[in-house]
């Protein structure tokens, strides 16, 4: 369905890769980082507590494809998963006799589509360590995923655009351009209720709502975090939940990770 064609998973061929021989770390980036399978099995793995990408050390990551096999060895649950440019074992651990707890509402069919949260572990053998699992509903969020492996690998590769290209840039809510990742935090106070006057901050939150919940109504605050990755400070994207649900404009749905605009 992805297709296996080169580039599937976005790493740089041919000149591309030869314009820039080294390059350097630019640190450790702490927010959730979309991936294809197959950049997880090309990324660089120094140690097993340590993946790579682009010579990015990245903590968390996130994958989409489709369940293929399902394995109980012991105190863990292996799930593989083919996203078609590669794939993978996820391996979820039991606290005790019990499922995991992430698998608790979760029933494994073949051929069904998730999205799965983790991390990334391993050297000889790659696996994803998963903390969450959700059903995918409709083909749209695996095209978002894949649009989202897209911009945020340009951004490692090629960085912000210039500041002179921002002031044309007219980026909408459903597009993480380069330039939105280094527009600096504004600490304007925000304003909730006159809609004339909302904060900046607060008009990409409701505007990520209303974009997500074409997908599904059910807002995963995972989900917001990836959506607006790099545009909007994490600590202020939780203080504007906050003030969203306070105010009533958001309430939590089915626990405190999934939230319903109103």
């Amino acid at each position: 369905m992805f297709g296996t064609q080169s580039g599937g998973g976005y790493f740089p061929t041919g000149d591309a890769e030869k314009k820039n021989p080294e390059k350097e770390k630019r640190g450790i980036t702490t927010c959730i980082v979309p991936i294809t399978l197959k950049m997880f099995n090309e990324g660089k793995h120094p140690n097993e507590d340590i993946f790579e990408l682009d010579g990015v050390q990245v903590n968390e990551i996130v994958i989409v494809g489709r369940l293929i096999n399902q394995v109980i060895q012991g105190p863990r649950v292996i799930l593989e998963i083919t996203d078609d440019t590669a794939t993978c074992k996820i391996i979820f651990y039991k606290k005790d006799s019990g499922q995991p707890s992430a698998l608790k509402d979760f029933q494994y069919l073949p051929n069904k589509y998730v999205k799965i949260y983790g991390r990334a572990n391993g050297n000889n053998e790659r696996f994803v360590i998963a903390n969450s699992i959700h059903e995918l509903k409709t083909f749209n969020e695996i095209t978002q995923h894949f649009l989202s492996v897209f911009v945020m690998d340009q951004y490692r590769k090629k960085g912000a655009l210039p500041e002179e290209k921002e002031q044309n840039a007219t980026p909408s809510a459903n597009t993480m351009t380069s330039s939105s990742l280094i527009r600096p935090q504004d600490s304007t106070p925000l304003n909730m209720s006159n809609n004339e006057n909302q904060h900046p901050d607060v008009s990409l939150v409701v505007n990520a709502f209303k974009e997500l919940q074409q997908v599904s109504k059910d807002i995963h605050v995972d989900d917001l975090k990836l959506h607006l990755a790099g545009r909007i400070d994490e600590m202020r994207l939780t203080n504007i939940l906050n003030d969203l649900a306070n105010e009533g404009t958001i309430y939590g749905s089915t626990d405190e990770f999934h939230y319903k605009m109103v």
